[in-house]
Parts: C-alpha cells; structure tokens; sequence
C-alpha cells in the first residue's frame, strides 16, 4: 500500500516503543500498510484507529475475497463518534449480480 496513515494510538515515530509492522489479508501476499510503535504489547481485540483511510478504504478498493468494508464513522469535535454507513454481505452480494 503506497500510503502510511497515522494511527491514533501509536506513539512518534521517534518515541522509544514496540515496534510493529502492521497488514492484511485483502491485498496481495506480503503487503504491509507500515511500521509504528506503541506503547505496550498489542493484543488481540485491541482497536486500532487509522486515521484520514477514506479514500482507501471506501474509493479504491473492492469487496476483495468478501472482505468485509469498514464501517463509516463520522467524529464530530465534540460529542460521541456517529455511524454513517455499516458495510454487509447484502453489499458484497449484490455487487456479484
């Protein structure tokens, strides 16, 4: 992936941390999204925040092997986080038709 966005609760690049190469299943083998560190060991469940992934995640991809879109988001500067838009199999299904 040609773009390394930042991740909310990764560290500075230049901060003393554990290091992580983070990727995926939906691309081809051996792609990656980029290096970060954090603070503490990652474990499983932990929610990972990638910031400004609009245009990738919603625009320049597809359905690849039924992988499923993320979900939309919309953070206003105040207030709770507001779902704009939920991606499901229905979505996946009728893009086969």
């Amino acid at each position: 992936m040609p773009y390394r966005p930042a991740i909310a609760e990764a560290l500075p690049d230049n901060a003393e941390g554990i290091s992580y190469r983070l990727g995926g299943n939906s691309c081809l083998s051996g792609d990656f999204t980029g290096d970060w560190k954090f603070a503490e060991p990652l474990r499983p469940g932990d929610r990972l925040t990638l910031l400004d992934m609009n245009h990738y995640t919603t625009v320049k991809t597809n359905m690849f092997n039924g992988i499923q879109h993320p979900s939309i988001w919309w953070q206003p500067e105040t207030g709770d986080p507001i779902l704009l838009r939920n991606f499901t199999y229905k979505d996946y299904k009728n893009r086969m038709c």
